[in-house]
């Protein structure tokens, strides 16, 4: 037969395991999460690095540079 202490000792153990699974499962969802936001970043860095070569091919075009003069106010 288990004894109550025997319960008692079995729940903190329970216990214990429940908050490590809880801890394992936010740590893989906070990686996820990171790894997510690191490719996005690389993505808009990308997507700045496109528009400034963009903007500086449209600059310095000769015909673009002086039609782009007939757009501004």
């Amino acid at each position: 037969m288990r004894s109550p202490g025997d319960i008692e000792f079995l729940t903190q153990i329970a216990n214990q395991v429940a908050i490590a699974v809880e801890n394992a499962l936010a740590f893989g969802e906070i990686r996820e999460l990171k790894d997510k936001l690191a490719q996005e970043k690389l993505y808009l860095e990308d997507e700045i690095r496109s528009e400034m070569n963009f903007a500086q091919i449209v600059g310095t075009a000769l015909p673009c540079a002086e039609s782009s003069s007939e757009w501004k106010p």
